[in-house]
Order: structure tokens, then C-alpha cells, then sequence
């Protein structure tokens, strides 16, 4: 993410409310690390059919690393083409990006191909990508995406609060990235699954012993 639009620890995001019902919304994964052709690796395509003050959208993530983040960008999609909003780093900024802990969300691991699926989670997450986009903002498609190639993909959850409930979310029982589903996200990068495993081992051998 851009440094002036990070917040190291996402404790609770408060945003404008819109509407009376919520959103009907899917999640199309166009990455290029989903396989596809957005701009960014990890290029998620949010539909919303009804116009809302501002929305907040959360992908998770399992890779602890700030510094594998970069470019983080907010589109919106004008007769088959995007068009970029400004970060909240400019003056009238449209979005601002957060990466940190929030809630523990579903992942599954190893990656499931685009379409593949469904899968069940086996892991938990509590890294999330938040952006934050400010209205009015129409009914529409938005991109939404970041930089990161430094580790493997792995099948994330992901929740978007127009503040109206219930939140929309993924659906597990459908298949990945298509817009009910699932999406793609950075896995943990090897250095902190090494450490994992030797602590397991360690405690393991504790046991043993004990």
C-alpha cells in the first residue's frame, strides 16, 4: 500500500451510511495472481447494484509482511474501461487503504484455480486489505486491488459494509472468484511457515520428553 494511506492495526472503521436495503453484491477475482487481467496482482471486481454514500471492502490476507504491499488502486469501470479515483493521500481523495488486523476470516490453502471449487476452509486469517471509498458513490463495478508477488496465492474470504446490514460476504459453497465465492490472496510467505513448523516441533518434542 501507499505509506500515506496504510494504518498499521485496523481496529474498527466507522462509515457513512446509505439506503435502506443492502447492497446485492459479487466479487469477480481478475488479478493477475487469480489468473486474469487487471491491473494489479490481486485485482478484486466489486458489483453493487444500488448507489450508497460509501462502502468499505475487506479481502484477507495471510502474508504479515507490510513491505510486500505496494500500488494500491480504486477504479471504477466507465464503458468497459477504468478509471482511476484518487487516493486519500491527495487532497479530495475518493478512497483511503488499510492493511492490518481485523476480523478472523476463512482461508483455504493450497490455491484453488478461478472457477474451481468449491472448497472448505482449513485455516484462519486475521490480516485483512480494507479500502475505504467515499460518495456518493453510483451503482456500478469497482476495482479494487494491490502489488503483491512476493508469495503463492491462496482462496481468501472477503466482506463489503455499504453500512446498511447485513454485510455481504463470501459464500464457501460456491466456486472461487466468480462472485460469490471466495477470492485469491497472498499466502504466508515461507519464512513465517518455517517458524511455524519449528515451533510445532519444539512443542511436539516437549511433549515427548515431558
Amino acid at each position: 500500500m501507499r505509506r500515506g494511506t496504510m494504518m498499521a492495526v485496523v481496529v474498527a472503521m466507522v462509515l457513512c451510511t446509505a439506503g435502506s436495503a443492502p447492497a446485492a453484491v459479487t466479487v469477480v477475482c481478475n488479478g493477475s495472481e487469480c489468473g486474469g487481467s487487471g491491473p494489479r496482482d490481486y485485482w478484486y471486481e466489486v458489483t453493487t447494484t444500488q448507489q450508497d454514500a460509501g462502502f468499505m471492502f475487506s479481502a484477507g490476507t495471510a502474508d504479515r509482511d507490510e513491505g510486500h504491499y505496494g500500488n494500491s488502486m480504486v477504479a471504477y469501470l466507465v464503458l468497459g474501461s477504468w478509471v482511476a479515483m484518487n487516493d486519500g493521500a491527495n487532497p479530495g481523495g475518493d478512497y483511503d487503504t488499510f492493511w492490518g488486523y481485523g476480523p478472523q476470516l476463512d482461508i483455504h490453502s493450497p490455491v484453488t484455480a478461478h472457477g474451481g471449487g468449491p472448497v472448505t476452509p482449513n485455516g484462519k486469517s486475521n490480516m485483512v486489505i480494507t479500502w475505504s471509498v467515499f460518495g456518493p458513490v453510483p451503482a456500478g463495478t469497482y476495482g479494487l486491488g494491490y502489488d503483491n508477488d512476493f508469495t503463492d496465492p491462496i482462496d481468501v474470504s472477503w466482506f463489503f459494509d455499504d453500512g446498511t446490514p447485513p454485510d455481504d460476504t463470501q459464500d464457501w459453497s460456491k466456486v472461487v472468484g466468480t462472485g460469490l465465492g471466495p477470492v485469491h490472496g497472498p499466502s504466508p510467505e515461507p519464512a513465517t511457515l518455517s517458524l511455524l513448523a519449528v515451533g510445532i516441533g519444539t512443542v511436539l518434542l516437549r511433549k515427548r520428553r515431558a
